[in-house]
């Protein structure tokens, strides 16, 4: 009886991107993954000037809000919101003193300077603790007193207030005329209104250190 023949079926190895060859012996090794990066954020791509002129196309019915920020090109969520006005031209953290109140506390200070009293950084911190404390107001710092981190921005926000070095007055500019002495009392007279006696103190310049080189205000 003739044996018949089983054919037998050979595997065939195949070559998978993991398997580390590939055809002719090459190794192409697993496929790298894409990793997505953080998505960068840009600021202010476009044009202040065309933004608030769109902004002023739309709020006077001449254009609608895609018209303008086409015409503008502008992007239309940022015109949407400075349209309702929901958003400030500021960024970063807002200030604890609102920009009314550090107007006014620099006009103080250039005022004081242009008197001859100049205030440090130190003075400068308890101040503004002062004033938030008789404002009755808590805010962010410890015991309501800024860090040295706010006096920073807060010279870098006007830059009309500079820290210089004190030197001692020179003779010329200690020469006081007669209309020097008047100017000064007509002056005080006016920010002592409204403080009562007992705050006000006088003394002379015994114990004064004489020698404010190193110093800086």
């Amino acid at each position: 009886m003739p044996t018949s023949k089983v054919k037998k079926i050979k595997a065939r190895k195949v070559y998978t991107p993991g398997s580390g060859k590939g055809a002719k012996g090459h190794s192409p090794g697993r496929p790298k993954k894409k990793v997505q990066g953080r998505p960068v954020h840009y600021r202010k791509r476009y044009n202040e000037d065309n933004l608030q002129q769109a902004v002023k196309e739309v709020k006077e019915n001449r254009m609608t809000l895609g018209e303008a920020a086409r015409e503008y090109q502008v992007p239309k969520t940022t015109l949407f919101d400075r349209v309702k006005e929901r958003v400030s031209d500021k960024s970063g953290r807002p200030t604890v003193l609102s920009e009314m109140e550090e107007q006014y506390l620099v006009e103080r200070l250039i005022v004081l300077g242009d008197w001859g009293f100049p205030v440090s950084r130190r003075d400068l911190r308890t101040l503004i603790k002062n004033y938030l404390d008789g404002q009755g107001r808590t805010s962010r710092f410890p015991d309501n007193l800024p860090g040295k981190d706010f006096v920073t921005g807060f010279l870098a926000r006007h830059k009309e207030l500079t820290v210089r070095t004190a030197s001692q007055i020179k003779r010329s500019r200690a020469a006081v005329s007669r209309e020097d002495v008047r100017s000064f009392f007509a002056r005080f007279i006016k920010s002592a209104q409204g403080v009562l006696p007992e705050n006000m103190y006088n003394s002379d310049e015994t114990n004064l250190n004489n020698n404010s080189k190193d110093s800086k205000a």
